[in-house]
């Protein structure tokens, strides 16, 4: 299955993204948390961009990466379930985190979820990974190196007017689909979007750089406490910032919106 995905993704990645990444042979043999930035809205084309140079890059048959997502999808059909899971799509959930990792395998987290994948496109250039640390604590829990991975030219694949966060708040919408977004955006095929409306991701160039991995605990200490919210603070931190340097520097190449 997931070579079959491959083989339908690569000449969207190749021609229609026109995707490029470098790093790749930081992505460590050991299991480790590939962490990035969440960009482009539902579609998420740096994951897919992504999941397809990994295997070009490592091959069907041996390592697998497991990429975590909104729990949605699974809950329309069965079918699709089974599709997403043989494709090494999950639920997002810390369980699901812990089993992947102590299988053995890499795991693919986007902590920014919707609130980073929505945020207005005057913003695109600034990573905040959701303001959010559970992936800290998971990575110290199992004591695996998280690899950044870094991805610019995706958040112009739809052109986010306002995230509408307050708006999904005040309808308790996090509480009722846990949905912390309800975005305006401008984009294919509708022109403008509202809310949960589907879109086509516009044609642009996305760059990707894998960064060295990042052993938390090292970094931190080796006394570092995965309950202790000040050094999930400090660790998530360590990382955006990392991140957030690269980010710069690539967008800081990019000479055109949807061009690069």
């Amino acid at each position: 299955m997931v070579e079959t995905v491959v083989k339908w993704v690569r000449p969207l990645r190749q021609h229609y993204f026109r995707s490029e990444i470098s790093g790749m042979a930081n992505i460590p043999d050991e299991p480790s948390m590939l962490v990035g930035n969440h960009d482009g809205g539902y579609v998420f084309p740096d994951a897919i961009c992504l999941g397809s140079f990994f295997y070009d890059y490592f091959g069907t048959s041996g390592r697998r990466l497991y990429a975590l997502m909104h729990d949605f999808p699974f809950r329309i059909a069965p079918t699709l379930t089974e599709w997403l899971q043989r494709c090494g799509v999950l639920p997002a959930s810390p369980r699901n985190g812990d089993r992947v990792l102590e299988a053995g395998h890499h795991l693919l987290v986007y902590p920014g979820g919707s609130y980073e994948a929505f945020r207005t496109f005057k913003n695109r250039r600034q990573l905040s990974l959701g303001n959010r640390t559970g992936f800290i604590r998971q990575a110290l829990k199992h004591r695996v190196p998280i690899t950044p991975v870094v991805s610019v030219g995706a958040h112009e694949t739809l052109i986010v007017l306002a995230r509408g966060h307050t708006l999904a708040k005040v309808l308790g919408l996090s509480k009722l689909a846990r949905v912390d977004v309800l975005p305006l955006w401008l984009g294919l095929p509708f022109g403008v979007g509202w809310g949960p409306l589907p879109n086509l991701p516009l044609p642009s160039k996305i760059k990707l750089q894998v960064l060295p991995p990042i052993k938390i605990w090292k970094e931190l200490g080796e006394a570092s406490n995965f309950e202790d919210k000040a050094v999930l603070r400090a660790g998530a931190n360590l990382v955006r910032t990392r991140m957030q340097l690269v980010a710069d520097r690539l967008y800081g190449e990019r000479k055109y919106p949807l061009i690069g």
